[in-house]
């Protein structure tokens, strides 16, 4: 077997056991682990005791969006065909907000991959990425900006096919997005102006950094999950077979 399908091959055991593990933890807890009601209806998200939820639903939704482009590479690589690595473990080895958006999620929408994510790319960042520091915090705000409205697109088709069980919100994805164009632009300025930002984040251990940048991240987390609920809630209600 050659060295790349040995890689993915590799990969691909390592995400299927990643999503039975998460398949097993949501069926017995209905994606929601010490909580009786969804983050998305208690105050202030049941934080901070919603993180392990919002952090199990994150996997889980992430090994859903993985394990496909990860199938369509290996029958690529069979054929001696090259592609685009889609992701490089963002839940697992992301070191900063900037690095897990702009590194690890979803490189083929960040690069050249879907015709409307470089559309996106072309059209709204690209302009502004050369210039002093205003022209590149709008092309990153910008950037953000266009992809919450993708997201709510995408969550509003979600709802009008299957209206009975959604919880779509207006609005929120977009929120969210924009929140997290705010956190990278916070730690931006952080590296730049601080002494922790510059050395002490780097004397940080990869681990604790990682776990710094999650708990960042996972607190917004609701208004992304809240228009997929109901997909991640019928997960739970399925038989493993047919998810496997």
């Amino acid at each position: 077997m050659p060295a790349e399908l040995q890689f993915e091959d590799g990969k691909l055991k390592f995400l299927s056991g990643e999503r039975l593990i998460a398949l097993s933890v949501g069926k017995a807890t209905r994606f929601q682990p010490f909580l009786e009601e969804i983050p998305a209806k208690l105050p202030f998200y049941g934080l901070p005791w919603s993180l392990p939820a919002l952090y199990l639903q994150t996997v889980w939704v992430y090994c859903c969006l993985t394990l496909p482009m990860l199938y369509h590479r290996i029958m690529a690589t069979l054929f001696g065909l090259e592609t685009l690595v889609t992701m490089k473990a963002p839940l697992t080895q992301s070191t900063s907000i900037r690095d897990f958006w702009g590194r690890r999620w979803n490189l083929i929408a960040s690069r050249l991959g879907w015709r409307v994510h470089n559309l996106m790319k072309r059209c709204f960042f690209m302009p502004f990425q050369h210039g002093g520091p205003v022209k590149k915090n709008i092309a990153g705000f910008v950037s953000f900006l266009m992809s919450g409205v993708f997201h709510e697109y995408m969550w509003l088709m979600l709802h009008l096919a299957r209206p009975e069980g959604s919880r779509y919100s207006p609005g929120k994805v977009l929120v969210f997005f924009v929140l997290q164009y705010l956190a990278t632009a916070v730690q931006v300025m952080l590296v730049k102006t601080t002494w922790l930002g510059r050395r002490g984040w780097g004397m940080m251990p990869t681990v604790l950094q990682t776990v710094v940048t999650t708990i960042c991240v996972l607190p917004f987390g609701p208004l992304f999950l809240e228009g997929v609920h109901d997909m991640i809630n019928e997960s739970s209600l399925m038989p493993a077979v047919e998810l496997l």
